[in-house]
Order: C-alpha cells, then sequence, then structure tokens
C-alpha cells in the first residue's frame, strides 16, 4: 500500500461544495432505523468507524450495493456538503487507479488512509470519489462519503424516502 499524505494546501485546493439535492440516493436496510449505520469495514471506514455513503444516482447506487433488491432506495435531504475532492486529487497527483481497486487488490487500504487523514478536518463533511462499480461497468459516476463529526449519526430528516424512486 502507498503512502499517501495530503497536505492542508491540498485540503484547500481540493475542497468543493456539494449541494447535495434529490439526485443523490442511498440503499438503506429496512429492519434498522433510517439513519443508522453499519460499523462494518468499507472502502473508506474501517470496522467500528461511523460513515454514510451516497450515490450520484440510482444506475451508481446498484453498481455499489450489491444486495440493493434488499434494501430501500431513499433520496437525500437538500443540503450543502464540503467535501474533499479525492477524484480530482487522484487524479492530478497520478494515483488514480490506486483509488478505485477493489478490497480484494488492496484498494480499500489506501481509501481509509484518505479517511484517517481527513476525519475531523474543521469544515470538511465528506469526501466526493469515483465510483468503484461504475468504473469496473466502464461507465463513470460519483459517490460520497459523508463523515459525521465525533461518530455521531445523521439526523433522520438526512434520508428521505420518495416512492418515484425506480429501482
Amino acid at each position: 500500500m502507498s503512502d499517501y499524505q495530503i497536505t492542508p494546501d491540498d485540503i484547500h485546493k481540493y475542497t468543493v461544495a456539494i449541494d447535495v439535492t434529490a439526485d443523490w440516493v442511498a440503499s438503506r436496510d429496512p429492519r434498522f432505523p433510517i439513519n443508522s449505520v453499519s460499523l462494518l469495514e468499507n472502502r473508506f471506514n474501517q470496522a467500528g468507524e461511523t460513515a454514510y455513503y451516497i450515490a450520484s444516482g440510482s444506475a451508481t447506487m446498484k453498481t455499489e450495493v450489491t444486495n440493493w433488491q434488499d434494501r430501500v432506495t431513499y433520496r437525500c435531504s437538500a443540503s450543502a456538503v464540503h467535501a474533499f475532492d479525492l477524484a480530482r486529487w487522484s487524479e492530478d497527483n497520478g494515483c488514480r487507479d490506486d483509488f478505485l481497486k477493489s478490497k480484494a487488490e488492496r484498494g480499500y487500504g489506501v481509501c481509509q488512509q484518505v479517511t484517517a487523514q481527513l476525519t475531523g478536518v474543521y469544515g470538511l463533511s465528506g469526501i466526493l470519489y469515483n465510483s468503484h462499480g461504475m468504473h469496473t461497468a466502464g461507465a463513470t459516476g460519483s459517490c460520497l462519503l459523508i463523515l459525521p463529526q465525533s461518530g455521531s449519526l445523521v439526523d433522520d430528516t438526512f434520508f428521505v424516502k420518495d416512492v418515484g424512486i425506480t429501482t
């Protein structure tokens, strides 16, 4: 695993404001409260860490969540998120492919390394990154990792059930 260091200048240069609107979606397990979070290891969080993953549309979400048919798709309520643009940073630093590797290819380690550096940075509430599933399918899509401060949960109005979503 490579050791990628994100500098304070990088944080300033690559932080983007994202208006999360109804086109951002999340796949939620209906057996748990809407604002619950899995504490299992995932691309950007280690086991025991709180993180929410949302996708830039239904097609992207379906490539990212293998069991999406067993879940409920929610839109995200309108909010402003300040995210580190990992997609652009990795492209500019010649390491884009390292962040698109699967778990089996040891891709989670470099992603978790970035999360460890960015969690708790004042004013930063997420990481924007390229969808691994869409990349594998030969398409493009974006995902957004929401990092609640101090491991807290998002409020129960962040995810909005919309009967008009086609899954």
